[in-house]
């Protein structure tokens, strides 16, 4: 049996033709991303691809704060990582904003962000 037509048939597949459920879909997995993040923040992964595990801010930041590392390159390679993990969270948030309809969760994200914010700046 062909599996393409097996999802094309079935409206809640996410590889199904039809376009604004593939968004809910999306969706969904972006704020169990996001939702994972702030619940806790020490892990946060997309599914459950354990080679695609995004590293926790904190855990960056107190890598870079710590005197283990003295190489200049170390700190760079660091500092993009931490850099280009904020804005993939920034780029999920957007995405959710655009998707997502539960504002009293967005409220709590944005919260939450201020916080995390506060305590760094």
């Amino acid at each position: 049996m062909d599996n393409t037509k097996l999802n094309d048939s079935d409206p809640y597949s996410i590889r199904g033709s039809h376009p604004i459920l593939r968004g809910q879909w999306i969706t969904l997995e972006f704020s169990i991303i996001i939702k994972t993040y702030y619940t806790d923040s020490t892990k946060v992964e997309y599914r459950d691809l354990e080679n695609q595990r995004i590293q926790n801010i904190q855990g960056l930041e107190d890598i870079l704060n710590s005197e283990e590392i003295q190489d200049s390159e170390k700190i760079n390679v660091f500092t993009n990582r931490l850099a280009t993990l904020k804005n993939r969270l920034d780029v999920l948030e957007d995405l959710l904003k655009t998707f997502y309809l539960d504002t009293s969760f967005l409220d709590h994200v944005k919260k939450v962000r201020k916080e995390i914010v506060n305590e760094k700046g």
